[in-house]
Formats: C-alpha cells, structure tokens, sequence
C-alpha cells in the first residue's frame, strides 16, 4: 500500500489513523509525521492488535471512516503553530490508548 498525502499528523484515508478506509482490513502504522515517535507506535499498535482481537469495533460504514478522518484533518489545520501540533498528537496517543488496555 502506499499512501498519498502530505507530511502531516492526520493522515488521508487511515480511520483513527491507523485502519485503510478503502479496506478495513489493511492497518497502517506510524503513517503520520511524528512529534511522539516511539509512544505514537506503540499506542497504534495496542489498538490495532484490539481491532484484530475483537475487543474494539471498527463503523460498519465507509463514510464513518471518512468522516473521522475529515475530522482529524480539520483538527490538524486549526492548529496555529508547533504547540498546537504537539497537543494534537499527544491528544490522539492519549485517545488510542483510553480505548484500549494498554499498560
């Protein structure tokens, strides 16, 4: 798979950041530009392994997907400077990992 898109913290096409929008079953990890690197890795890979197990359950809609990922890309632009980027990545590690067991 490659993906098109800028270098940039919300990715086109990959719900959550993770899961292909055109195929569900394809996951994507560490797509984004990296403020958290490691952590941001590791936190994809615990909900992608959540996904796999069943315990996390992807919408049954491909425009579910899409829209959270127009949600993602517009949360990204309101940003105004390096801050606000650091807050949105760190903001989306901390939700990956609210929906899941991690440690």
């Amino acid at each position: 798979l490659r993906l098109r898109t800028a270098n940039r913290l919300a990715t086109a096409d990959l719900y959550k950041g993770v899961v292909y929008v055109h195929n569900p079953a394809l996951f994507y990890l560490g797509m984004q530009d990296q403020w958290y690197t490691f952590n941001m890795f590791d936190a994809q890979a615990w909900w992608a392994r959540d996904v796999i197990l069943g315990r996390i359950k992807l919408p049954a809609s491909k425009d579910e997907l899409i829209a959270d990922v127009e949600k993602r890309v517009a949360a990204e632009d309101a940003g105004e400077d390096s801050y606000d980027a650091i807050r949105y990545q760190g903001s989306y590690i901390k939700e990956l990992i609210a929906e899941t067991d991690y440690p």
